[in-house]
Formats: structure tokens, sequence, C-alpha cells
């Protein structure tokens, strides 16, 4: 439980007890500067989520300019603190995307994308393996193939180009 100091400006007094910020389960609605996302899993101390509309995946400047990953808790509670996100509905899960499919397939992409993980099919397949839990799969069902989704990685980045 995090402290916070109740006396004077120095932080001398004595400490009152402030519950922690809860970090919204697997499934569950956020809002994220105004913009709605579905908290999709949890990947060790990372939260993944994705926006409601367009299924793309937030991520934070971590480090190196540049460098982006999943927000981890930690950013979860500072974005609370901040006024820039907040759980909408914790007890409920989200809808069903409309294109299952195909949102399946940017969503494992978008991870991989955000992950640094090669094209080739073992890195892919190792870090799917670690990473695609049981409640990513129990909302999206098992991850494709690692030959699929090399093929519409390399998609993504020949439209890019």
């Amino acid at each position: 439980m995090r402290q916070v100091h109740s006396g004077d400006r120095h932080g001398v007094g004595p400490a009152t007890p402030v519950a922690p910020t809860p970090v919204p389960p697997a499934g569950s609605l956020a809002s994220l500067d105004g913009e709605m996302h579905r908290v999709v899993a949890h990947i060790g101390r990372r939260l993944l989520l994705a926006h409601v509309a367009t299924n793309a995946i937030f991520l934070v400047q971590e480090g190196a300019q540049g460098d982006l990953r999943l927000p981890t808790r930690e950013v979860w509670i500072d974005l609370v603190e901040a006024g820039r996100a907040e759980a909408v509905r914790s007890d409920m899960p989200a809808e069903e995307p409309t294109e299952s499919s195909a949102a399946k397939i940017s969503l494992q992409c978008d991870m991989l994308d955000a992950a640094g993980v090669p094209l080739g099919a073992k890195a892919m397949s190792i870090w799917l393996h670690a990473n695609w839990g049981p409640d990513i799969e129990s909302r999206w069902g098992p991850h494709d193939s690692v030959h699929t989704l090399r093929f519409w990685r390399r998609e993504r980045r020949r439209q890019d180009a």
C-alpha cells in the first residue's frame, strides 16, 4: 500500500495509507485521454489496451525516443492520478469485435510489432507461446499460425513503405 504524508508541505507528519489505484481486469473498458479502450490482457506487468473503434494498441514511450512499449501497471496508475485514464466498466466484458478474424490478426500483429519480435517463425512462435495467455485465449481463441502472421506483418510493412 502506498503511503501519503498528511503533515506540512515538507512531508513531515503521520503517514495515512491510501488504497492503490486499481488496474482494470482483462475484458473491461477504460477511457484514455477521452477515447474508449478495451483491456485485452495483462502480459506480465504490462497492460494490452486496444482502441475500441480502431483496434489500435495503446503504447507509451519508454527509454530512448521512439521506443514504444505496452504500458506498465505503474504507468496506468500515473495516468489515473493525472486524470488521463479511468476504468469505465470493470464488471462487464467488452463487446465482441464485429470483424473478429481481421481484428484478431491485427491484434496479434500489433502485439508482435510492439514487442519488437523479428519476422522469423521461430521467434514469433516462442513469443506467442510465452505471451498469448489464458486471458487472451479465452477472448480470442488460440493464436493464428505464425506463417499467417508473418505474411500479414510483411504486408503491413510494404503498405507503410
